[in-house]
């Protein structure tokens, strides 16, 4: 019968393409993790990289504080040299 065969044809391309569909959106969901993870492993370690710099700056800047303090540079002087502000300086007295 025709109209039987039609609606087996019908029937087969609609299982097609759900399968397709399922088979699609797996492979997308797979990929898109990929690159989330390789884009956040690079804006991982980016940021990492951006940190460690303003803490060893940072930590310069307090050791440089520390022998000015010792060779008794005054606060002011030590302020502007270091931008640290006098409250930070004087924490490390």
């Amino acid at each position: 019968d025709e109209t039987g065969y039609k609606r087996g044809v019908k029937e087969g391309e609609e299982i097609g393409r759900a399968e397709g569909r399922a088979e699609g959106k797996a492979e997308g969901i797979a990929e898109g993790r990929a690159m989330g993870m390789s884009e956040g492993i690079t804006k991982g370690r980016a940021e990492g990289k951006a940190e460690g710099r303003a803490e060893g700056r940072a930590e310069g800047k307090t050791q440089v504080a520390r022998a000015l303090l010792q060779l008794n540079v005054p606060v002011e002087t030590i302020v502007t040299a270091t931008g640290l502000t006098p409250d930070q300086i004087a924490a490390l007295q």
